[in-house]
């Protein structure tokens, strides 16, 4: 059974539920040896080491130390027992020493755990081959699905123990399987509070559940406000949903602390691609959230962002930025915001 304390169905972005917005400049991270970084796409932060995902590299992560002042590559990209041919994901797991990363094509996860200034695979497991994205918590795994039947799953241990769960969204009698694709999103978990944030990449849609009872998972918020434009079209014999031009972009990357949930929200269209290229996927507004879904601020950042990552370490956010010649790395103090 599904409860839901609060839902609303409103054809608004997501920006339009807050009422208290603070401009924010941007710091640079002055330390960090930007003429190292190639194209990354995605920032992580464990202790007082900042990663970077890169993909076009022969080494998939980037690592800098920010008391070390140490700067340095691992996880070959290939098709060893230690490598990778693409990363989907990285978060963190319920250790504050620990992070994970996601094979695109594998659905292979290494878990690495960070130690005498050093980072050391500790594990490998296997998530459904239909994950987006997940989340940790002791030995839970959650995660959202795309091209399932089920949108979320919950994984004990060993793939052998998992069960479904999320609320029903309908979109023009789509199938299930449908559905999942075109709400294809982020996730994001907190410890403390055990909740778990959805929030869909296209369109402006977000959920959040509790699953403090496994068994018996709870939908605390939801809001369905614009949803993605598409077609459905026969591909290889099978109907699929097809993404128009005028979907706009919503959440493209999400991360939090044990109090609040950041989203950076995008809004360009799909069909801008061709003229923004890799600047399709920047974005100049980060949303706060409660965990019960409540908005309560929002971010107006003086430039645009491609990914953000809290920090517990330093309670900053960290940030990709760009500079007409190359990638930089920002950041805010969030006493500043909080």
């Amino acid at each position: 059974m599904i409860y839901c304390s609060s839902c609303s169905y409103h054809s608004r972005q997501l920006t339009d539920y807050f009422v208290q917005q603070q401009k924010v400049s941007l710091a640079k991270e002055e330390c960090f040896p930007v003429d190292s970084i190639g194209a990354p796409i995605f920032i992580h932060t464990v202790k007082n080491t900042i990663i970077i995902v890169e993909p076009r590299k022969d080494y998939l992560l980037s690592a800098y130390n920010l008391s070390m002042k140490r700067y340095y590559n691992f996880l070959s990209k290939g098709r060893g027992p230690r490598e990778m041919l693409d990363i989907q994901q990285i978060s963190n797991t319920e250790n504050e020493n620990e992070f994970f990363v996601l094979d695109t094509h594998t659905k292979k996860v290494f878990t690495y755990s960070y130690r005498d200034s050093s980072l050391f695979i500790e594990n490998e497991l296997f998530v459904p081959k239909e994950t987006v994205t997940f989340c940790c918590d002791t030995n839970l795994f959650i995660g959202t699905l795309s091209g399932s039947e089920h949108r979320f799953f919950l994984q004990r241990n060993n793939i052998d123990s998992i069960c479904y769960f999320g609320d029903k969204i309908n979109v023009r009698n789509l199938s299930n399987n449908m559905i999942t694709q075109i709400l294809s999103g982020f996730c994001h978990n907190s410890l403390k509070q055990k909740r778990i944030a959805w929030f869909s990449m296209y369109g402006d849609a977000f959920e959040i559940y509790d699953y403090t009872n496994p068994d018996n998972i709870t939908l605390i918020h939801k809001t369905i406000g614009s949803l993605p434009n598409f077609t459905s079209e026969f591909i290889r014999g099978e109907k699929r949903p097809v993404l128009s031009g005028n979907t706009k972009l919503g959440i493209t990357s999400l991360t939090g602390n044990d109090s609040y949930i950041f989203a950076l929200y995008n809004g360009n269209l799909l069909k801008e691609a061709s003229v923004l290229k890799d600047n399709i996927f920047y974005g100049d507004k980060i949303l706060i959230y409660d965990w019960n879904g409540t908005p309560y601020k929002m971010l107006i950042l003086n430039e645009k962002v491609k990914a953000i990552n809290y920090c517990y370490e330093n309670n900053a956010l960290y940030a990709i930025g760009c500079d007409e010649i190359s990638p930089k790395i920002l950041y805010i103090n969030c006493d500043t915001i909080l």
